[in-house]
């Protein structure tokens, strides 16, 4: 039998230090207050530090822990290198939690494509990702305990409907989720445990203004999808705060899709 207590264990993040890269808004933010809620001193982190600020005094707010903000440029390794040391000063030790939420999605016409577009997509969802978890595993090697998420999509594993204009999205989210299996299995030994999260269309601003502006589409979605449902980013936090945790001590280079069943 367990001992009392066990289960709570498991999943209390206290004594953590997280770093949630793309915090300061959609996806991120949630994740971010949730894993403040499980516990972990968390600080958010975009380009934009006004953003990050309002985000920090939100969670604060939330959950009655301080929260942090940092600016970084996820695609410079020196920006980077800078935030794990300035992460690790404000909140008292390494950073051994890293969120890597950033990315951007830009789809243009099928034939017309520009190619410094799609390089500048790679460069953000997947070179940028794997500049920061070289430099945060650094540290949590040294602890010998970390954590790295990466969030994906349901499009890493599915291709878009023809006329959806969106090549470089899927492409680097299908890199992201083969980066993730590869650190996972190579970070595994030092007690780092490389895991992502791969939601399907979530409503966020953005995505809403086009549901607006294509019903059909969006029914068209809907159906299949088996739960007939539109994601909320609330589907992210769990799956966050378990592959954060020590309940995924044994789970390695997995990508959890919180997607209603819309990938199988």
């Amino acid at each position: 039998m367990m001992e009392k207590g066990y289960v709570e264990k498991l999943f209390d993040l206290s004594g953590h230090r997280a770093v949630v890269i793309g915090g300061a808004g959609g996806l991120g933010s949630y994740m971010a207050e949730g894993l403040a809620a499980a516990g972990a001193k968390v600080a958010v982190a975009s380009r934009n530090l006004d953003n990050c600020k309002k985000t920090a005094q939100e969670i604060t707010k939330a959950t009655g822990k301080e929260a942090y903000a940092f600016s970084v440029d996820a695609t410079d390794e020196e920006s980077i290198r800078k935030l794990a040391e300035d992460a690790a000063a404000e909140m008292g030790g390494t950073v051994d939690i890293l969120v890597n939420s950033q990315g951007i999605n830009l789809g243009c016409r099928s034939m017309d494509y520009p190619v410094d577009e799609f390089s500048k997509t790679m460069e953000i969802n997947v070179t940028g990702v794997m500049a920061c978890c070289k430099v945060f595993a650094a540290g949590m090697k040294e602890a010998g305990w970390g954590r790295i998420v990466n969030i994906s999509s349901v499009t890493g594993i599915s291709c878009p409907p023809p006329g959806a204009f969106n090549w470089a999205y899927p492409t680097s989210k299908a890199a992201l989720n083969h980066l993730t299996e590869v650190l996972g299995v190579e970070f595994a030994p030092y007690g780092i445990r490389v895991n992502g999260i791969g939601p399907s269309l979530t409503p966020t601003k953005l995505v809403k203004k086009h549901m607006e502006e294509d019903p059909e589409g969006l029914k068209k979605y809907l159906a299949g999808i088996p739960t007939h449902s539109l994601a909320v980013a609330e589907d992210c936090v769990g799956p966050c705060i378990f592959l954060c945790s020590d309940a995924a001590n044994n789970v390695v280079g997995q990508t959890i899709y919180p997607d209603g069943g819309q990938t199988r």
